[in-house]
């Protein structure tokens, strides 16, 4: 989770610090067959050298993902930067890999049941774990990032909410809509613009409390204080002599209160900024631009879905005339096929002209020609 919100914050998407983290598991089958082929246990140790395997193949996914990021922001496509990313990055990757295998090599030869099993899980973890990164990672990265989906414009929706109302079934209860009501639903409905519009109101807040800060504050403090353990005090008996005749006096102790201890203070302030006069006037500015902006941004996605939905429609209309023309085409075409064949059998044409019209005739959509 460390390495996870570490990556996060470096890269700052969720797509890339996913591909990362999916090159650990690639290293879990060279610990095992480390451990396998010394012959160790799965120790504590062993367990370090997973941790510290774990962050070497983070790290050289980094590498790969940051040079294709690189290549990206060059011009390249996705596919020549991770396959560039995969061939110049082989050399560094492995030469730091394999000197950390052989720096851990003589750990393994001396058999040592502290040391033996985290050096097979490191030495034997990063060859096979380099391979895998290599090839696995920059496919990864491919996949992912070429399915990411792009955020879908204002006229897209309106289209895609055009033809959701087009695409009835058959069987169900149609309903006609004009193109105000079309519009009007597409408006209501889209989600981009209720997202749209409420950015707008948000910012209109906004405006409204930096002019806030022009006017008065008014504020109030109060504070109570009081003293639970009230001091007392205690006249013995007798302290104050002996009368003659009666005692000791007093004849008992007596307890004398001093009384509460309790304060309420309280404070009422009414100020005008005045020094940050300046600051609350460049506040307020900025806000009345950002509500702009956000109002300049709706009006355009609003704009948006009204082209995209008169578009579709006249589209519609288009191509309904479109098969009207093509049908009246057709039964003109029918039709004269029919006066061919009855001036056939009126012996006034030969049986040619009418194959030639049934074959004229056949195409929905032709140009008749005039007869001789």
């Amino acid at each position: 989770m460390a390495i996870f919100l570490v990556l996060l914050m470096q890269f700052r998407n969720l797509s890339e610090p996913l591909i990362v983290m999916c090159s650990i598991p690639l290293a879990l089958f060279g610990a095992v067959l480390g451990l396998l082929l010394t012959r160790n246990p799965f120790g504590f140790t062993a367990f370090l050298g997973m941790i510290a395997l774990c962050g070497i193949v983070v790290r050289n996914a980094i590498i790969l993902i940051d040079y294709t990021n690189e290549k990206l922001r060059e011009g390249r496509s996705l596919e020549e930067a991770a396959t560039e990313a995969g061939e110049r990055r082989l050399r560094p990757i492995f030469l730091t890999t394999m000197a950390a295998a052989v720096g851990v090599t003589p750990m393994i030869i001396s058999g040592s049941s502290l040391w033996s099993p985290l050096a097979s899980v490191i030495a034997v973890g990063l060859v096979s774990s380099m391979f895998f990164t290599l090839t696995v990672v920059p496919v990864l990265f491919v996949l992912v990032k070429s399915r990411v989906g792009k955020p879908i414009g204002a006229a897209a929706v309106a289209i895609l909410l055009a033809l959701s109302l087009v695409s009835i079934p058959a069987r169900a209860a149609t309903r006609k809509l004009t193109l105000p009501e079309a519009v009007d639903l597409a408006m209501k409905q889209n989600t981009a613009l209720k997202i749209s519009r409420a950015r707008v109101r948000e910012n209109r807040e906004k405006e409204a409390g930096a002019r806030s800060d022009y006017y008065p504050h008014l504020s109030n403090s109060a504070s109570f204080m009081g003293v639970s353990d009230k001091e007392l005090v205690t006249i013995p008996a007798g302290s104050l002599g002996a009368i003659p005749g009666l005692g000791a006096f007093p004849p008992q102790s007596i307890a004398l209160d001093q009384g509460s201890s309790t304060v309420l203070l309280t404070n009422t302030t009414l100020g005008q900024p005045l020094t940050q006069l300046f600051k609350i006037h460049a506040a307020n500015d900025v806000a009345s631009a950002e509500r702009r902006v956000t109002e300049a941004e709706l009006k355009r996605d609003e704009d948006e879905v009204i082209l995209g939905i008169h578009q579709l429609y006249y589209g519609l209309l288009a191509a309904r005339k479109q098969v009207d023309a093509n049908r009246a085409e057709i039964a003109a075409a029918e039709q004269t096929l029919k006066e061919a064949r009855g001036a056939v059998e009126a012996g006034n044409v030969l049986e040619v002209a009418e194959m030639g019209e049934a074959i004229e005739g056949g195409s929905p959509i032709h140009a008749l020609r005039p007869k001789p």
